[in-house]
């Protein structure tokens, strides 16, 4: 997926236009279909929020990795990458 997509995504739109361009936020290019929303804590800088389960789905998709291929890319390559502050964080969705 190209970076223009990624800000064109209706979730990534709504986020933007809540952050007016204020804060600076980390994206994951590519991952925009995860983008859940926004995570705020005082004093401290917001943070994208991706859906966990759909990274991985998205890796299996588009990079056509196995499950197994996904899950050790995501551990070693995303959720194990410090970005500086605003890094993402991710969430496992257990709501039915």
């Amino acid at each position: 997926m190209d970076t223009d997509s990624d800000f064109r995504h209706p979730t990534m739109k709504a986020v933007m236009e809540v952050l007016d361009g204020g804060d600076k936020v980390i994206v994951l290019h590519g991952f925009s279909e995860a983008l859940v929303g926004i995570a705020e804590k005082f004093g401290e800088t917001p943070r994208l929020v991706y859906d966990k389960e759909k990274i991985l789905e998205l890796l299996q998709k588009d990079d056509g990795l196995s499950r197994e291929l996904a899950e050790e890319h995501f551990y070693f390559n995303i959720i194990g990458s410090y970005l500086g502050k605003g890094t993402p964080t991710f969430i496992t969705d257990y709501r039915e």
